[in-house]
């Protein structure tokens, strides 16, 4: 009884010290990160052209489909018709470990995000170019600077309200 005893506080110390490397053999992969060029479309829905975000299926032909695009398509792929049931759970942990830089990094933006969050925050970001509104003027500036300045000081705009002395006949 007593090696039987010994035996299993041996197998529980040694899957314990398996778990132990592997955790530690997958944080170290975690701290190591890898910068990869990919072309857009590569990461896009193959029937909208959105950016693809979880949940994602793929068809027997391999397109890879967005949820939206497979309801609508009645659970079948957009491209080929052949039913798209599969989730693809690989592409799905790849999307969930990359970032990209803002789109808007020209004008400003330092954010990195992750890639699934990506079209969220740039409807919201304060450096999206504002474009005036006035024919011609080609400035654009932030969401975070004052376009109503760069009116009052560009353009030569009565200001609403108030009113000047003049005649307004010939």
């Amino acid at each position: 009884m007593a090696k039987k005893a010994g035996a299993e506080r041996d197998a529980a110390a040694e899957s314990c010290a398996r778990k132990k490397a592997k955790v530690e053999s997958e944080a170290r992969a975690a701290a190591s990160k890898i910068t990869v060029n990919l072309d857009h479309k590569l990461l896009e829905c193959s029937a909208c052209c959105s950016p693809l975000a979880p949940p994602l299926f793929q068809c027997t032909n391999g397109h890879i489909t967005c949820s939206e695009c497979r309801t609508n398509a009645e659970y079948s792929c957009s491209l080929c018709a052949e039913p798209a049931n599969t989730r693809c759970d690989i592409m799905e942990r790849v999307l969930g470990g990359m970032t990209a830089p803002c789109s808007f990094r020209e004008f400003g933006c330092s954010a990195t995000i992750p890639f699934t969050k990506k079209l969220t925050h740039e409807e919201s970001c304060l450096h999206a170019p504002c474009h005036c509104p006035i024919p011609y003027c080609r400035l654009y500036a932030n969401r975070g600077q004052s376009l109503s300045e760069h009116i009052e000081t560009k353009h030569c705009l009565v200001p609403y309200g108030n009113a000047t002395a003049g005649s307004l006949s010939p």
